[in-house]
């Protein structure tokens, strides 16, 4: 019985492919050929944006829905962001069991009724949301523009004309231009879940980001801060059918970071890491360095994340705020330093060569009337001394923008490390009474302090640790994650749960794709280390 149901589903899935092949492989690579550009101004050089990701509006939840209405809206008013980015997983498209994934055109009714409710609340222009496809927004849905593809007849981005793949979005200010480019990587032919885990880049698609991408090397005079976003990881990314990835290009063209959600916060809170790239062009040629950030963000389904990221003059910052369902706020009164910026985890290796302005700046969004915000400088090598202490003023109409700002001299703080002294904000309201508090590492030199690892980015990490050692193509990524991740995800939190035997990895029978499985073993020893939780330092 089940090996005959095993035949019809490969039976099925080859006449998908046939079908794709014949009558959609068109659609595919006109999608893939190019972006859909947008514009945007704003005033000064200090933009920001909000991004929540993995939304999962369910037929068998209605609260995740009700709570985006009841909670985006309002604090969408407070912060009054110039785009919102919704990167993925609109819909769970599961049975109430949660043992079956099919789309529920009930749950992308709903999608489009909360958003539009989300966008009418918030005052915001309908133009300045951009969505795109997770894989759980591709279960089951065998070509874009089949019956079953409902996100391109529920969502913002669609309604609004943008069906590429590739979505370029333009932010224009004073003197800098910032530059958000959207990647949708779902797979052309949406396999239902477990398999569907994977973004499935084309060579196509991977040369219209490159090109575009390029596009403002090459303007006049342009000063110019690249982010990309999509819903997987980089490590959730398989290589094209040549080869290529995503990290390459954008080592290469300066992409100051990745934005993704897709793991979830119980498993990935905090997955961030700093990918360091060799973009020479031969080895005989100096080696040549090239960084890019990439980012998860944890999911609106269960923890009701939200990101706030700002540029301020080339400089990228954000914060990540969860927001609580009995609060009184439509957000929490909150501080986003956009200078200088945090050394843990905004600083690369290149930015050493950065020259670092003679200010303090940070936004300040909050419901409450602010009497005063303060800025102090720690020394944490003397137990966290006060060395400093400097008000802050409002940069421009708050109405306009909530910044503030205060002069300080960086040379007091050249030559330190990049924890050495700490920047303290606080902000006070009109009764006196400290309402929010932000700290954080900093190096005028732009060095970078080390960032702790989740064990999730570690385990990651030792993988492609060993795809390298083995000498493994990059195109086993996605077969070797699979096998691996999956069990994980369902099992490695619990010491009991039938994961381990006696020392021997087990690869359950959820399973669906039984595809090679390569350097198990030897993964089996980079895994052991860290199932108690603990991560050892590197």
């Amino acid at each position: 019985m089940a090996s005959s149901r095993f035949f019809l589903s490969l039976l099925l899935l080859l006449r998908l492919l046939v079908s794709s092949s014949t009558g959609q492989s068109t659609s595919f690579s006109d999608r893939d050929s190019y972006a859909s550009r947008e514009s945007f101004s704003f005033e000064g050089d200090v933009a920001w944006i909000v991004q929540i990701s993995d939304l999962h509006i369910s037929s068998y939840y209605a609260d995740r829905g009700e709570d985006l209405r009841r909670l985006l809206a309002p604090a969408l008013r407070i912060i009054r962001p110039s785009l919102v980015l919704i990167t993925g997983d609109l819909t769970d498209a599961k049975n109430k069991e949660r043992t079956a994934t099919r789309q529920d055109e009930y749950e992308w009714i709903q999608y489009k009724k909360v958003m539009n409710s989300v966008i009418k609340e918030s005052g915001m222009d309908e133009r300045a949301f951009f969505d795109i496809r997770g894989n759980h927004d591709k279960y089951g849905v065998p070509y874009v523009g089949s019956e079953l593809d409902f996100f391109s007849k529920y969502s913002i981005s669609s309604q609004l004309g943008r069906v590429g793949t590739v979505q370029s979005i333009s932010l224009m200010g004073s003197n800098w231009k910032y530059l958000f480019l959207g990647i949708d990587d779902t797979m052309n032919i949406g396999l239902r879940g477990p398999s569907n885990l994977f973004g499935h880049p084309t060579d196509l698609r991977i040369e219209t980001v490159n090109s575009e991408l390029d596009l403002w090397e090459h303007q006049p005079d342009a000063k110019v801060t690249k982010i990309v976003f999509g819903h997987f990881p980089m490590s959730f990314i398989a290589s094209s059918n040549n080869g290529n990835r995503y990290e390459n290009i954008f080592a290469k063209r300066s992409v100051a970071a990745y934005l993704c959600g897709h793991l979830h916060a119980k498993l990935s809170n905090q997955l961030w890491r700093l990918h360091t790239v060799d973009s020479s062009s031969a080895f005989w040629r100096p080696k040549k360095v090239g960084e890019f950030w990439e980012w998860e963000l944890g999911d609106w389904k269960e923890s009701r994340l939200i990101r706030i990221l700002s540029i301020d003059e080339g400089e990228v910052s954000f914060v990540d705020i969860k927001l609580e369902a009995g609060s009184t706020e439509g957000v929490q009164t909150t501080i986003l330093i956009t200078h200088p910026t945090d050394s843990r985890r905004t600083n690369t290796i290149n930015s050493q060569s950065k020259s670092f302005r003679n200010s303090i700046s940070a936004l300040v969004f909050s419901e409450k009337s602010v009497l005063n915000v303060t800025a102090k400088i720690l020394d944490s090598s003397r137990s966290f001394t006060l060395v400093e202490e400097l008000t802050m003023r409002v940069s421009g109409s708050i109405h306009q923008a909530p910044l503030f700002h205060a002069e300080w001299n960086t040379s007091n703080y050249k030559d330190a490390s990049g924890t050495r002294f700490w920047l303290q904000v606080e902000v006070v309201d009109v009764h006196g009474v400290r309402i929010s508090t932000a700290l954080r590492p900093f190096s005028v030199d732009g060095k970078l302090a080390p960032l702790s690892k989740t064990w999730v980015a570690y385990l990651e990490q030792e993988i492609i640790k060993l795809r390298d050692m083995q000498g493994l193509d990059e195109n086993c990524t996605p077969s070797l994650m699979l096998c691996l991740w999956l069990p994980a995800f369902q099992d490695l939190l619990s010491p009991n749960g039938g994961l381990w035997d006696g020392g021997n990895f087990h690869f359950t029978g959820r399973l669906m794709d039984p595809t090679i499985i390569v350097g198990s073993c030897s993964v089996l020893d980079s895994i052991t280390s860290i199932t108690g939780m603990s991560v050892p330092e590197s």
